[in-house]
């Protein structure tokens, strides 16, 4: 072998170590844990019949507006008596 083969083999082993350990890096779970923050603009504020004031997107494409289970599940339940 002369020495450019040696100086090919020994750069493409570094740039695979390299790939190697970015892939690792990024397979690592995130530990970041804190508070969900969910906002919406002043026009993504639904109207009274349900559908939003700029286009209604949820309802013309899901059937229901995106921020619905957002809002149920946030919303206090009724306790029963």
């Amino acid at each position: 072998m002369n020495m450019l083969s040696l100086q090919r083999i020994g750069r493409a082993s570094a740039l695979a170590g390299a790939l190697m350990t970015v892939a690792f890096a990024s397979s690592l779970p995130a530990l970041a844990q804190g508070t969900l923050r969910i906002a919406m603009t002043s026009s993504d504020i639904p109207l009274p019949n349900g559908q939003t004031d700029q286009g209604a997107e949820g309802m013309r494409f899901m059937g229901y507006q995106v921020f619905e289970p957002l809002i149920t599940m946030i919303s206090p339940r009724p306790t029963s008596r």
